[in-house]
């Protein structure tokens, strides 16, 4: 039976019908401790818009506190939409389950630096890549269908937070086979989010990271607005409370 948290129809965190499913790809054992932690994987395809904030100088040119070089700094606002899907391989929310087929709408700022990376050999680009390092800060809502059978028929929000993250840089340490260096990776995007459930997702919580590619940041005028490709990979856990219907541990014990 579904946990009896959800009571909006579809919007459950698993389904034990699919526990001894013999065509499931991934065994789902049910811990009855609190709390219910579910493995979430999922491949986020969609688009961000940003444009420069009103106000401020763009290109922004300053010298380098260190290095004394003019840089040139873009001050941006975004707004983003993803589409997410099962990674199947490592997701224990099922298909057409609680996070599978949900939007997830992120507005925020994101400052960026124009920079030569140093000697990359994945890229034939030359000696020097440019590219824009910077950071990245907003707000998220995620959103399902509120029947996944009927995807047209409306959605309500599940997860609201906070996402960070860093642009251009790349945190993989180098080997000595490739000599790749760890301090860039031109159109390279990683941080964190993490949410608070709402609605039938109320006292549930949202923790995950998120890794992947603008297409493609370099060579465009940042001081016009831009309308990128961003793919990323989503990888985290949903914690929700313990069942509060028969399964629950304590009610076991007072049937007892």
């Amino acid at each position: 039976m579904p946990t009896p948290h959800a009571t909006i129809p579809g919007a459950v965190i698993f389904d034990r019908a699919l526990e001894k499913d013999a065509d499931a790809k991934i065994d789902l054992p049910i811990d009855t401790a609190c709390p219910v932690l579910i493995p979430i994987s999922k491949n986020v395809r969609g688009r961000i818009q940003t444009e420069p904030h009103t106000g401020h100088p763009c290109p922004c040119k300053c010298k380098h506190p260190t290095l004394g070089q003019t840089i040139l700094t873009y001050s941006m606002q975004f707004r983003a939409e993803w589409l997410l899907r099962s990674n199947q391989g490592c997701d224990q929310v099922k298909t057409a389950m609680l996070l599978d087929g949900c939007n997830m709408s992120i507005k925020g700022d994101m400052k960026l630096r124009e920079w030569d990376c140093p000697d990359n050999n994945d890229d034939a680009a030359g000696p020097n890549d440019d590219l824009h390092i910077g950071c990245q800060i907003g707000k998220f809502v995620m959103y399902r269908p509120i029947d996944p059978a009927n995807p047209a028929g409306g959605q309500i929000p599940v997860f609201t937070g906070d996402f960070i993250g860093v642009v251009g840089l790349d945190t993989i340490p180098c080997s000595p086979a490739n000599q790749r260096p760890r301090c860039c990776q031109p159109n390279h995007v990683q941080g964190t989010l993490n949410g608070r459930g709402v609605g039938p997702m109320e006292d549930c919580t949202l923790c995950a990271t998120y890794e992947g590619h603008f297409m493609f940041l370099e060579g465009r005028d940042m001081c016009q607005p831009q309308n990128l490709r961003w793919d990323i990979n989503l990888d985290g856990v949903v914690c929700c409370p313990c069942p509060d219907g028969d399964d629950a541990p304590d009610k076991k014990q007072q049937k007892k």
